[in-house]
C-alpha cells in the first residue's frame, strides 16, 4: 500500500467473546500516512478490528482478527 496523508481513519474494536464490550475509536495521524490510537483493552483473546478510511472523497473499509495476550505486569502496575 501507499501512505495516505490527511485521511480520516476510524476503527470499531470488538472482543469476540464479549461483543457488547466493543469500542469505536478515531485514529490520529502520528506521522505522514501512519495512524494510531491507544485502545482500552481489558480482556485477552480474539478481537475483530473493522477499519474505515476516508480520503479525498473515497472510502475504504476492511476487517481483520488479531489475538491479544497480556504479559506480566511491570513494577508500578503498568502493563
Amino acid at each position: 500500500g501507499i501512505a495516505l496523508e490527511g485521511a480520516s481513519v476510524r476503527a470499531e474494536i470488538i472482543p469476540i467473546r464479549d461483543a457488547d464490550a466493543r469500542c469505536d475509536v478515531a485514529l490520529a495521524e502520528v506521522s505522514p500516512g501512519r495512524y494510531g490510537v491507544d485502545v482500552p483493552l481489558r480482556v485477552g483473546g480474539q478481537w475483530e478490528i473493522r477499519a474505515t478510511v476516508d480520503w479525498k472523497g473515497k472510502t475504504w473499509s476492511d476487517r481483520m482478527r488479531r489475538s491479544v495476550t497480556f504479559g506480566p505486569r511491570r513494577e508500578g502496575g503498568a502493563p
